[in-house]
């Protein structure tokens, strides 16, 4: 009968230390939000210089480095795309004299992915987002090939015919132009 009623008393106690997470309902822990007092796990806990919080009373917020407005994207991309046909068809043009001259197309090549990788940096206002990663490298590889299609137009050779050195090139460009966003 001892027995008994030490482990009833033992139940009580374990039972009021004891609670549920609210977010995860299987999940046992003793920890509570030092904010509103919701049990919360390791899971949902974030630490905070007040202590552990739940994610809303954490209150998480997006860095201002990668928040992007709808305006400054839309200004981004119009840019963009502008920019990489602009860059792409001086290039095409100019690409049978560059060629001539020893690593001069590779010196080029890497001015691309510069290029347009800065300008993006500058017209997004130096925001940093997977988005703007992925427009500096469509954008280098979008002016290659205008490049490119100029520079075979009316010729036998096309896009297909590139070398391992025109995707090195290619390469290390789209490279550079995202290392300018990250």
């Amino acid at each position: 009968m001892g027995q008994e009623q030490f482990s009833k008393q033992e139940a009580e106690t374990y039972a009021g230390l004891v609670t549920f997470c609210a977010t995860h309902k299987n999940i046992e822990t003793a920890l509570k939000c030092s904010r509103c007092g919701n049990a919360i796990c390791p899971y949902c806990m974030i630490q905070t210089p007040v202590g552990a919080r739940c994610r809303i009373c954490a209150n998480l917020q997006k860095s201002p480095v990668a928040t992007l407005s709808l305006r400054r994207l839309i200004l981004t991309l119009l840019t963009t795309v502008v920019l990489s046909a602009v860059i792409g068809t001086l290039w095409g043009y100019f690409l049978p004299g560059i060629r001539s001259v020893l690593f001069l197309p590779i010196i080029v090549s890497l001015g691309v992915g510069y290029v347009i990788g800065e300008s993006i940096s500058i017209v997004s206002n130096r925001k940093r987002t997977k988005l703007l990663v992925w427009m500096a490298g469509a954008a280098t590889i979008f002016a290659f090939v205008i490049s490119s299609l100029i520079f075979t137009f009316g010729r036998e050779t096309h896009i297909l015919s590139w070398g391992i050195m025109e995707l090195f090139t290619v390469g290390l460009s789209v490279y550079l132009a995202v290392t300018r966003i990250r």
